[in-house]
């Protein structure tokens, strides 16, 4: 599989769909990794303390990222609507994608088989971090500044490490931009104008 791969826009709207078919856990799953652009072990190891539904954004601890680096993650109207749709069947337990009520999903290999499988030959092969660079290829070319894409994948800065006071400043950075580019994201990739959420063929709003 060529790591230079970039899946479109059109892509991206047909993952999108598929996803529907592959049940209630990890459907979900891979449509908040599609809306948020976030890394898929961030997303899959989600906890319901992370989500902030008044401020309509994820808030993870530096522990919890890739790069040790807190961050906010804007929920676009679909991100957040998946979201309050997985609040009310949770299990009494932290995770929010969850079968043991202990611990994380695991399985995330063979649901992305079962996507491909949806799919058939409709899309060459990929891999779910594909969805984090297709995104910031179609915002880039939608005119988002690369620093913002950046703030919004959590992306290392390069240089020496930052001090306590710039890593806070750096991660709240640019939120009214990020916001409203991912907010553009989620149309671009739901087709649908902000505040309405395409669900199975239909928009409701």
């Amino acid at each position: 599989m060529p790591r230079d791969r970039v899946l479109g826009l059109s892509d991206i709207q047909r993952i999108y769909r598929a996803t529907h078919e592959v049940g209630d856990l990890f459907g979900p799953m891979f449509r908040l990794l599609v809306l948020t652009g976030q890394r898929r072990g961030e997303i899959a190891a989600l906890r319901w303390s992370n989500v902030n539904f008044d401020e309509t954004r994820i808030e993870l601890e530096g522990r919890q990222t890739k790069n040790r680096r807190p961050h906010i993650t804007h929920l676009s109207p679909p991100a957040l609507a998946e979201l309050r749709t997985l609040q009310k069947r949770r299990l009494p337990t932290g995770f929010v994608f969850t079968t043991s009520g202990r611990t994380p999903s695991s399985g995330i290999s063979r649901a992305k088989a079962r996507l491909d499988k949806v799919l058939g030959d409709d899309i060459e092969p990929w891999r779910l971090h594909d969805l984090r660079r297709a995104m910031a290829t179609a915002l880039a070319a939608a005119g988002v500044p690369e620093g913002v894409v950046d703030r919004i994948q959590n992306h290392a800065a390069s240089g020496s490490a930052p001090s306590a006071v710039a890593r806070v400043y750096q991660q709240s950075d640019l939120l009214p931009q990020r916001a409203e580019a991912l907010n553009q994201w989620g149309e671009m990739v739901t087709g649908t104008p902000e505040g309405r959420v395409s669900l199975r063929g239909s928009t409701v709003g």
